[in-house]
């Protein structure tokens, strides 16, 4: 052919592969000789990996039936992974990445007998090109590849970690809730997952966010020396992501595996995230487990669980297991403080029924009655704590009774003659 002829069949060929660049496109051997025994050879490895020149773009394909392999040349495949227009040197350095995690597949399928074919080669080459971090085993835990796991070349990469996703090949199969796959994984003998990822993640937190019991389960029949009280980087335990996403199944194992309700450097502990969210049930269990923490003050404000009550359903079961309803913040506000503040006159009367002190101060002295007046609620919350003996005299450290508050002026404070003739009796 002339060098004109071989220019146009390229141009052709270029054509008509950019439509498609990341397309895998099969070839018999005999077709693979003929498309491209006129292109420029630029790189081979192994007799496995070819980069090609053709016309205006870069060519890689792989011929995996030329390694161990007889018979016609009609029944072996070679396969184009990708056609690339650019810069040489970028068309090398994605030829070298797609050979890196494709290499220890090819050689992990000849050790157990099996065959790399067209689909697989689209979901590595897809992975490949979409997270730069993964290697051949991460690749092969992606798309549920166990018994690739047996060859050696792929299962001395069990643990190899990646710095910018913070996966593992285990992390992959858990995030997935692909359940066979980290059975098959948590049995290999080289397998270690102890490690934390960017977050301070363990593969246990990693359970708990995809609210897995299943596979927290298998983690920790399996993987014995995991620290199930491991912190992140934010301060929290697996615990208090299963709390905060309500997963009363891996809230009970983690329980039951030896996870501390007190355990913990964020802002809020289990306890707390599980009134956040409104979860009975959750409640439950953390009390039962560890009675202590009804009562655990938080670590910036020093709310205890019962200050974050927004549900009566969740501030009766409180009351009911015997929370603290005279625990203070680090502003010394009771829950009665803040129900009056919010006007809320059942909760108000229910704290009252259940004991709680209505002449307890805030750190400016204030009593929920003051709370009463300075926030302006209604008169039946006022009544009720009149009525369990809250002390109109009391003043706060401005040397202000309740009587003061009403006559002083203010913004926030509506005239009410109720108000008036209720503290006059």
């Amino acid at each position: 052919m002339t060098s004109f002829g071989k220019y146009v069949s390229n141009f052709v060929k270029t054509a008509v592969s950019s439509i498609s660049p990341n397309k895998i496109i099969s070839y018999t051997i005999s077709q693979y000789e003929s498309e491209y025994q006129d292109c420029e050879r630029l790189l081979q490895e192994k007799s496995i990996y070819y980069f090609y020149k053709v016309a205006n773009h870069f060519d890689m394909v792989y011929l995996p039936g030329l390694v161990g392999s007889s018979g016609s040349g009609e029944n072996i495949h070679a396969y184009s992974l990708f056609r690339f227009q650019g810069e040489e040197e970028a068309g090398v350095a994605m030829f070298s990445r797609f050979m890196e995690v494709l290499d220890p597949l090819h050689l992990a399928c000849i050790s157990v007998g099996l065959t790399i074919d067209r689909t697989c080669l689209e979901k590595i080459t897809t992975y490949s090109r979409n997270n730069y971090g993964w290697g051949a085993a991460h690749v092969a835990a992606a798309i549920s590849w166990r018994e690739l796991f047996l060859g050696e070349p792929v299962r001395r990469l069990l643990n190899e970690y990646d710095p910018i996703s913070g996966l593992t090949p285990l992390r992959i199969a858990i995030k997935e809730k692909d359940e066979e796959t980290v059975r098959f994984l948590v049995t290999l003998d080289n397998i270690t997952a102890f490690e934390s990822d960017g977050d301070g993640n363990t593969v246990v937190h990693l359970a708990a966010e995809h609210a897995s019991k299943r596979i927290l389960c298998l983690l920790l029949q399996n993987l014995k020396c995991l620290n199930v009280n491991a912190l992140n980087i934010y301060g929290e335990s697996p615990l208090h992501i299963a709390c905060r996403i309500n997963s009363l199944e891996c809230v009970e194992e983690l329980l039951k595996a030896g996870c501390n309700p007190l355990v913990g450097e964020a802002e809020l502990f289990p306890m707390h995230i599980a009134v956040n969210n409104d979860s009975i049930e959750c409640v439950d269990l953390l009390f039962a487990n560890c009675p202590r923490c009804i009562n655990l003050p938080d670590l910036i404000n020093h709310n205890t669980p019962i200050h974050l009550t927004r549900n009566f359903k969740i501030f009766e079961r409180l009351c009911d297991l015997g929370a603290n309803l005279d625990a203070r913040n680090d502003m010394g506000l009771t829950v009665l403080h803040m129900k009056v503040r919010d006007n809320n006159f059942e909760e108000v009367l229910a704290l009252l029924i259940n004991g709680a002190d209505p002449n307890l101060c805030d750190i400016d002295g204030a009593t929920p009655l003051h709370y009463a007046i300075i926030y302006n609620t209604s008169i039946h919350v006022i009544r009720a704590l009149l009525a369990f003996e809250a002390d109109p005299c009391a003043v706060n450290n401005n040397q202000h009774s309740c009587r003061h508050l009403l006559c002083r002026d203010s913004e926030r404070y509506i005239h009410s003659d109720e108000r008036y003739i209720t503290f006059e009796h």
